[in-house]
């Protein structure tokens, strides 16, 4: 009957929504995500057309989302995880949706899964039908281990309709990863509905109803400042970070320094090597003096009874230092060594004191499927996605000139963190 109220419940299965959303974001033509409020008119419209009635009395009376979450520890730990599930939300409320939640759980070899997911889903899916008397259940959602729960809302009068979704992508690590829907489920409900091909369709490319399924404008996060400013340089190189703490350097290096002796001499032969480039980082060195000589004042006291133990390692240090020209005079109770970035075992020995906070400036040199690389001499950084701060992941280009702190994973290779595009 076509002047009969239609009521519809939407379950959404959050995991196969996010890795499909995450999919239009980052590896389709597209570059956008799911818009649910777009998606539930374009759910609405189809519901009316399958079962011949009007638009306006097909209305979604209940709708679910069920997923697997972190914990507040976990997610502090994964840069910006907890703001912007904060955000999805408030999306999700703003659209009348009912969030479920599980903890996600640790297995063996310590990687993350959900468990009861689908439990929890089917249980809430048949409940609610049984007791709202819905006339169309859409799941959104593509494992067969649903079949069950559609043959139970078969027999209760409800038809189900199958929002599906298959392709396949390569994530940001090189893995290649294919989602079909399962064709079993797809033969027990009396709707299935190929998204992927009504989206790729290009007849319906441009159609209201179709572009309205996507996120016209990126949520952006608000900016605020995260880095602090050292003696009015507002962006500096590591080299200057390295001389700014030296004097907390020196004072740590009283323990173990008898251990430093041996890590310096076989450094010796490589330093010949460095001397030319140790020149162009002399320059900008100079600029660093008079704060560096503000803080190494007050550790003189604090130095002084040490001189004794450093005594005997001088003589290893001094063939070392020879072959280096001095970025800088300094008192000679701490002899700082001209080049700041050679000797890879000091550099390693003094990366607990390089600030999380200080941002360096690049280039953007190449973007694709998520992730990207940030033209940083001597090498290129890797950057993810997750990583862009301020600006959506598909707004940057190459070319684009921003700021970054940097780290380094365990196995030594280098990457990009916290990227800001400059303006």
């Amino acid at each position: 009957m076509r002047d009969k109220l239609k009521r519809i419940g939407v379950f959404y299965d959050g995991n196969y929504f996010f890795r499909v959303s995450s999919y239009y974001a980052y590896g389709h033509e597209r570059k956008s995500r799911l818009s649910i409020s777009g998606l539930h008119d374009f759910v609405r419209q189809q519901i009316a057309m399958e079962e011949d009635s009007d638009p306006k009395l097909c209305q979604i009376v209940d709708a679910h989302y069920f997923r697997g979450r972190l914990s507040a520890a976990e997610a502090s730990q994964r840069g910006d995880t907890l703001y912007w599930d904060r955000v999805f939300d408030d999306i999700l409320m703003s659209e009348g949706v009912t969030t479920h939640y599980l903890p996600v759980k640790t297995i063996e070899g310590g990687a993350k899964q959900e468990k009861g997911i689908d439990v929890l889903l089917a249980v809430e899916a048949l409940e609610t039908a049984f007791y709202k008397k819905f006339d169309v259940v859409v799941l959104i959602a593509s494992d067969g281990d649903y079949v069950p729960l559609i043959r139970k809302l078969n027999t209760l009068g409800t038809r189900v309709m199958v929002l599906s979704w298959d392709f396949e992508y390569t994530d940001d690590q090189g893995r290649r990863f294919t989602t079909r829907t399962s064709q079993d489920l797809l033969e027990e409900v009396s709707y299935p509905i190929a998204m992927h091909e009504i989206i790729n369709n290009r007849l319906r490319k441009n159609e209201p109803l179709v572009n309205n399924m996507f996120v016209q404008s990126e949520f952006r996060r608000p900016q605020r400042a995260i880095h602090t400013e050292i003696e009015n340089v507002d962006m500096i190189d590591s080299s200057v970070l390295f001389a700014q703490n030296a004097a907390l350097l020196a004072q740590s290096l009283v323990a173990p320094v008898q251990n430093v002796v041996a890590p310096v001499q076989n450094v010796v032969t490589p330093v010949q090597n460095v001397v030319t480039p140790v020149q162009n980082v002399v320059t900008p060195v100079q600029n660093v003096v008079t704060p560096v000589q503000n803080v190494v004042a007050p550790v003189q006291n604090v130095v002084a009874p040490v001189q004794n133990v450093v005594a005997p390692v001088q003589n290893v240090l001094n063939p070392l230092l020879n072959q280096l020209q001095p970025s800088q005079e300094i008192p000679p109770i701490i002899n700082l060594p001209s080049n700041l970035n050679a000797v890879a075992d000091v550099s390693a020995f003094m990366q607990p004191f390089v600030a999380s906070n200080v941002f360096h400036k690049g280039e953007v040199l190449s973007l694709k499927n998520g992730f990207g690389f940030i033209k940083f001499p001597p090498n290129n950084l890797f950057f993810h996605y997750s990583d862009v701060k301020g600006i959506d992941f598909n707004e940057l280009q190459a070319g684009d000139k921003v700021e970054f702190n940097t780290g380094v994973k365990e196995n030594g290779q280098g990457y990009a963190t916290n990227i800001k595009l400059i303006d």
